[in-house]
C-alpha cells in the first residue's frame, strides 16, 4: 500500500473520531503537535471539560502492544479523561493480552 493511500486512511479514521465526538458535545482538534507526540484527535467536553486523547493507526497488519503502551503513556502525559485507539487491523497477540488486562 502506498504512503499517500496509507495516509488517506489514516486521515478518514481522524475525521470518523471528530464526527463522532463532535455529536457528543466535544470540541474537535486535529493533528496538534506537542512537545515529543503528536495527537491524532484531542477533544474537550463543552460542559464537563473532560479530554479524550484519539491514536488512529491505517495499518493492514497487526497493531503491536506498543501502540497501547504509547497510547497509555500520551493518556498520562497530556492527564487527559480517556483514550481512544482506532485501527483498521487487527491486534497482535500481545496487544490483545494488554488489551484483556
Amino acid at each position: 500500500m502506498t504512503e499517500a493511500l496509507l495516509q488517506k486512511k489514516g486521515e478518514l479514521l481522524e475525521e470518523l473520531a471528530a464526527s463522532v465526538l463532535s455529536v457528543q458535545q466535544y470540541e474537535i482538534f486535529q493533528t496538534i503537535r506537542v512537545t515529543g507526540m503528536e495527537i491524532d484527535v484531542l477533544a474537550r467536553h463543552k460542559i464537563n471539560n473532560s479530554q479524550i486523547l484519539v491514536e488512529c493507526k491505517a495499518w493492514d497488519g497487526n497493531l503491536p502492544a506498543d501502540a497501547i503502551t504509547k497510547l497509555l503513556g500520551n493518556m498520562v502525559l497530556r492527564d487527559v479523561t480517556a483514550g481512544w485507539l482506532l485501527s483498521t487491523g487487527p491486534l497482535s497477540k500481545d496487544a490483545e493480552g494488554i488489551r484483556i488486562e
